[in-house]
């Protein structure tokens, strides 16, 4: 971990606002400095706005790119994680009456557990109880297999 990310937010603020005004600073102290300079030969060179604002461009350019990708990755999880739910769900209509009811309700449980984090900034509470739920969720489910007596092949 940086210590960009243990920092108060108040403090990370604060030192991107004093690095900004003495960036101003010096560009101002750097302008006057290129007037007095050049104060008979006509106007200072451009050329250091044109870099300075190709630069911008070129770091807002990757600041949408790096933040696109990340949201398509959360989107993309977000429906595979649904997707997955949903196949559990229609799996369980397979098993047989008192584990069918127990996953159903289980799998309730759990949908509204991962929406109350996502709603949340992910607590490690939710996230242990998700754990839980996955584990009883296998025990379930390893109970009515177990307990299926009909096998669907014959041997010889």
């Amino acid at each position: 971990m940086t210590w960009v990310e243990a920092a108060p937010l108040a403090l990370v603020g604060l030192l991107f606002m004093a690095t900004l005004a003495v960036g101003v600073e010096v560009g101002y102290r750097g302008q006057l400095w290129l007037s007095a300079r050049h104060q008979g030969k006509g106007a200072p060179p451009d050329h250091i706005l044109s870099a300075v604002l190709g630069l911008l461009a070129l770091l807002l350019g990757f600041t949408f790119s790096l933040s696109l990708n990340r949201f398509e990755g959360r989107r993309d999880l977000v429906v595979r994680e649904a997707n997955a739910i949903g196949t559990v769900w229609l799996r369980a209509n397979l098993l047989e009456e008192p584990e069918r009811q127990e996953l159903r309700e289980l799998l309730r449980r759990y949908v509204d557990i991962r929406l109350a984090w996502s709603d949340t900034d992910g607590a490690d509470n939710d996230i242990a109880a998700t754990s839980a739920l996955q584990g009883q969720l296998w025990a379930v489910t390893g109970r009515a297999v177990r307990s299926d007596s009909s096998p669907c092949w014959r041997v010889g």
